[in-house]
């Protein structure tokens, strides 16, 4: 049903209507009890608010509450609480949490111990508040189903009574699953009752009676919203090809729930793979070496080459494939093909800092280490020094991140044209420079008009100088328009 966008509520009292207020789109509980203070002087600690015979409660939407015949006002009954029950709600708020539960048990009085709003009040401090009200509160229906909404573990404080009573217990476990753990033996081996409670919370099958564990469909139900739950069921059924595969369909790591002969049923293990790579982990050992299987974990994610065995690291197709994905997983690779040009390159296509794998000799290959920091400065802390201190791969570096000039050798970190051109790309890379150009004025000029930070580096006589100032405070103009 659409809400209308305004709705009239008419607060009554005993005596009559107290207010008329408006309620907006989007307004909330909260905000219509700070109305009713406004309108009032009534404060919303203690405020009752009823539409019919329900007492409104938590954050929900006062528009709601209209009428299924159209009707655009409602009317609401407000009941004050007494001095009492404010005085009761005041202590629990001020209690430590460890506190609340003995006070409700050991010293509130029996009036206290009946009352709805301070036992909610309790509640919300300190779930296990609830085991210290009075039974005929934890018998209450309308109450425990409040309660259960704010927590389901708080059903395990119920009377006996409602936990058994089926109907109850549907109404229940279709709000939530997680409550079947504390309803009675029997209930937890009625078909619907698991059923509905699995529909809403799949791992609520843990506190179904064993027998449904073995329920296909109930399993089935389970599966479809996580492939995890496969941990759950029955043995019989964590050896059936055709659940597993519905696991692993879901959740490829479910793998490691089914039966050993299933972990070594090539289809399994594929669909496995094919979703999360690191099922592999969970396959039979042999698979870790069939090339298929492998090819079918990296195209997922290439790292899965990490659980391949070293004739998979060593199968050149395989970590092509793998680096072609993710340059990263050119670590798993064997040292043979991290020092193959053409796996090395497409690794670095993928990810540059991938260079920091590649054997000696490639990290120490000119074109190799340019390729790396073309598509990503930093990179250039992989290199092997001879080319950190080469001129024309620094600037390629410092030009595509200034930042890469700390990785340059000493003598290139004193380079004018290396270091304008980092700083030109990132005035913060002034830091990196060498002392010596700290008091040049250009490299100045050009690093604060990235950013003031560098003046920091500069040499005492640019702090102060005129034009310096004025770059840095253009800058700023423009960065506030």
């Amino acid at each position: 049903m659409a809400f209308p966008q305004s709705l009239d509520v008419r607060v009554l009292g005993p005596s009559g209507t107290l207010c008329t207020l408006s309620c907006a789109a989007g307004s909330y509980l909260p905000e219509l009890q700070i109305a009713v203070e406004e309108a009032t002087g009534i404060s919303p600690r203690s405020q009752r608010l009823f539409h019919g015979l329900n007492e409104l409660t938590g954050g929900g939407d006062p528009r709601s509450l209209v009428s299924l015949d159209g009707c655009d006002h409602v009317d609401i009954l407000l009941v004050r609480r007494t001095e009492e029950q404010m005085q009761w709600i005041q202590l629990i708020e001020d209690l430590g949490e460890d506190q609340v539960e003995d006070w409700l048990r050991f010293d509130a009085p029996q009036q206290a111990k009946e009352d709805p709003d301070v036992v909610r009040a309790a509640v919300i401090r300190s779930g296990n508040a609830l085991g210290a009200a009075a039974p005929t509160l934890r018998a209450d229906r309308r109450f425990i189903l409040a309660m259960v909404a704010l927590d389901p573990e708080n059903l395990q404080h119920a009377a006996t009574e409602l936990c058994a009573d089926r109907d109850f217990v549907l109404r229940l476990v279709a709000q939530s699953g997680k409550v079947l753990r504390h309803v009675a033996a029997h209930l937890k081996a009625d078909r619907e009752v698991v059923t509905t409670a699995v529909k809403q919370y799949p791992h609520s099958l843990r506190f179904a009676d064993p027998k449904l564990t073995a329920d296909r469909e109930i399993v089935h139900i389970a599966l479809a919203r996580d492939g995890r739950t496969l941990r759950l069921v029955s043995s019989e059924l964590r050896a059936d090809q055709e659940v597993v595969l519905a696991a692993v369909a879901k959740n490829g790591d479910a793998l490691c729930f089914a039966h050993p002969d299933l972990r070594a049923d090539r289809e399994v293990v594929l669909k496995a793979v094919s979703g999360n790579s690191y099922a592999l982990h969970h396959a039979a050992p042999h698979f870790r070496g069939d090339r298929e299987v492998v090819l079918a974990a990296v195209g997922q994610n290439p790292v899965a080459l990490y659980n391949a065995t070293s004739e998979m690291q060593a199968d050149r197709e395989v970590v092509l494939t793998a680096v072609s994905l993710n340059g990263q997983a050119l670590r798993h690779a064997v040292p043979a093909l991290r020092a193959d040009r053409e796996i090395v390159l497409a690794a670095i296509r993928q990810d540059a800092d991938a260079l920091n794998f590649a054997s000696q000799d490639l990290r120490a290959d000119r074109d190799v280490v340019l390729a790396a920091v073309s598509k990503h400065g930093g990179a250039l802390r992989h290199a092997a020094p001879s080319l950190q201190g080469d001129h024309q791969v620094a600037l390629v570096a410092v030009s595509r991140n200034g930042k890469a000039l700390r990785y340059a050798s000493p003598k290139l970190r004193a380079d004018r044209e290396i270091v304008l051109a980092a700083v030109s790309q990132d005035g913060a890379a002034l830091r990196f420079a060498s002392p010596s150009l700290f008091s040049d004025r250009e490299i100045v000029v050009a690093a604060v008009s990235r950013s003031s930070a560098p003046l920091d580096f500069a040499a005492a006589e640019l702090k102060t100088d005129p034009e310096i100032l004025r770059v840095i405070a253009s800058r700023g103009a423009r960065n506030l328009n």
